[in-house]
């Protein structure tokens, strides 16, 4: 059986060349695992209602959970699906300049309001591969 591994990381990144070079170095870290990309259920409806509850049952599913910060932050999901992961005995593990450092303990993790405001700093100076916004989420593209 594949051992299978949750890549948590911030929303904002979602359809981006960062999630590429993250999933590429996770991939390199974990060769044997299938990774779980909780943006792969985007349009999927129950993750649309229960959204992090949704998230949290994936990473119930996985075998450990992978993290990123953005601009150096623990966005919200991403610190309630680390103390998930942690709460379950789950290993946890960081990815920092493509290598992964395993974490015991809840990094300090923003408010949701935090990780908004967060969010469209990094758009700004970002790309996203979203041509558009779809209503039940909150992706963009960086204007020019």
């Amino acid at each position: 059986m594949t051992s299978r591994l949750y890549h948590s990381h911030a929303m904002a990144t979602y359809h981006s060349p960062t999630e590429d070079r993250e999933l590429e170095a996770i991939q390199k870290a974990f060769p044997d695992h299938e990774i779980v990309n909780p943006r792969s259920y985007d349009e999927n409806k129950e993750k649309a209602t229960r959204q992090m509850e949704y998230c949290k049952d994936l990473v119930t599913t996985c075998d450990k959970l992978v993290f990123t910060r953005m601009f150096g932050h623990v966005t919200s999901g991403v610190g309630i699906e680390i103390e998930h992961a942690l709460s379950l005995g789950k290993p946890v593990f960081e990815l920092v300049n493509d290598k992964v450092k395993q974490v015991r303990k809840v990094p300090k993790y923003l408010t949701r309001e935090e990780t908004n405001d967060l969010s469209r700093q990094w758009r700004k100076r970002n790309v996203s591969y979203w041509p558009y916004r779809p209503s039940s989420y909150q992706r963009h593209t960086v204007s020019q």
